[in-house]
């Protein structure tokens, strides 16, 4: 069943599926780009200068990051784009669709999906390459933090901001993912040897 999408193999890249399955984002030629998971309907979304990073659970609205606008979500439908902050990486959008936690100068935030006062989360340092990521009930978030020199650890945090906890020491600076019981954290470790 292996079927060819994309017929430009250095240009298009990150391929990243809609939860229900039926579109794939991606980085083309073009910029950011959505097509059907057949390969078919491919179109530019406009507004996102990178990659975009994540979908809505309801598989129409991407959050992604822009030079000029900083983070913007965009309708896939319509085509429009509201711009919810002015400066941001790596978002990631919870599961019960109601907030983008993100990173900004190496501090993690959270903001309304729909727009709004963004908030910071925790006193600790966020890695800015590694996304934060979301529990499935969306109550914390799990996220990689620079101790000293090569040094990160792994995080959580509730999404009012309380109850922060060390989960792990001399871990890599890669994205945790969480299970989706919600009762694991998967990570990178650093080995003592390497």
């Amino acid at each position: 069943g292996l079927t060819q999408l994309a017929n430009a193999p250095d240009e298009d890249s990150q391929p990243l599926p809609s939860p229900d399955g039926r579109h794939i984002l991606f980085q083309g030629g073009d910029g950011a780009m959505v097509m059907e998971a057949d390969g078919s309907g491919r179109r530019s979304l406009r507004g996102c200068s990178f990659t975009p990073e994540a979908w809505s659970p309801d598989s129409r609205h991407v959050v992604c990051s822009d030079y000029e606008q900083g983070l913007v979500v965009l309708d896939t439908v319509d085509g429009t784009s509201t711009q919810i902050a002015e400066s941001g990486e790596m978002p990631s959008w919870s599961p019960d669709g109601t907030t983008i936690v993100f990173i900004d100068e190496n501090k993690l935030f959270a903001i309304p999906a729909t727009g709004g006062a963004r908030r910071r989360l925790g006193i600790h340092k966020a890695e800015e390459f590694a996304a934060p990521t979301w529990s499935p009930d969306s109550r914390r978030v799990a996220y990689v933090s620079p101790v000293t020199g090569d040094r990160e650890a792994l995080w959580t945090i509730g999404v009012n901001g309380s109850g922060g906890r060390r989960m792990a020491q001399n871990v890599d600076e890669w994205s945790p993912s969480w299970s989706p019981d919600g009762a694991r954290i998967a990570f990178v470790k650093t080995l003592a040897h390497e």
